[in-house]
């Protein structure tokens, strides 16, 4: 039972309201965007060149993981076109991961919770995907709405 109780100090994020959070558990069951009911299924694995290296690659072959880490060239020794091309391909997809970290770092308080446990932190990093995919969605619309 949830129940409203007087805040110790006036510090730090107001909690959600009793409303609030339930509307946005109904949303995230009725669109089916919470970590319980989604799973990632996904063999892939997209890092930066910084992560590159033959203990890296070999590491990800035991697991059976699929490396997408960007290639980095060396001194006096300069990518080909294709793999520059293969580095363009792997930030399309690494971009769209990017910008949601990047707006939960610099929007909506950072990556680090105080929270005790991994369901409350599951359920923190839930709710902060959906207000990033709610703030999406309002941004596509005004930019549909506008002609762009």
């Amino acid at each position: 039972m949830l129940r409203n109780k007087p805040r110790k100090s006036q510090a730090g994020r107001k909690p959600y309201g009793v409303v609030l959070m339930f509307k946005i558990l109904v949303l995230q069951h009725l669109y089916n965007v919470s970590d319980v009911l989604s799973k990632n299924t996904s063999r892939d694995l997209w890092a930066d060149s910084a992560y590159r290296s033959q203990a890296n690659e070999e590491k990800l072959a035991a697991r059976g993981l699929r490396s997408h880490i960007h290639k980095k060239d060396q001194r006096n020794k300069p990518l080909s076109k294709a793999q520059q091309r293969a580095n363009t391909r792997k930030s399309k997809v690494r971009v769209r991961v990017e910008h949601v970290f990047g707006s939960m770092t610099n929007e909506q308080g950072g990556l680090y919770f105080r929270v005790i446990g991994l369901a409350r932190t599951a359920t923190r990093i839930g709710l902060m995907n959906l207000v990033y995919n709610m703030r999406r969605l309002a941004q596509i619309d005004k930019l549909r709405a506008s002609g762009v």
